[in-house]
């Protein structure tokens, strides 16, 4: 993840951050196959979203 999104994470903002990943892996072309390092990136931030500070 770059700065921005991290910075995203730690401003409460996991949801957008997730959203943006999964954005960016589709208009990426990253082959549905290839997927499941974003979705399980996605799906972890999405859980963890108690931990936002905002």
């Amino acid at each position: 993840m770059g700065q921005q999104a991290h910075a995203g994470v730690l401003l409460g903002n996991a949801g957008q951050v997730a959203g943006g990943i999964r954005r960016s892996a589709t208009k990426s072309g990253v082959a549905e196959g290839d997927r499941k390092p974003v979705e399980n990136c996605d799906r972890y931030l999405l859980k963890n979203t108690w931990c936002d500070t905002a």
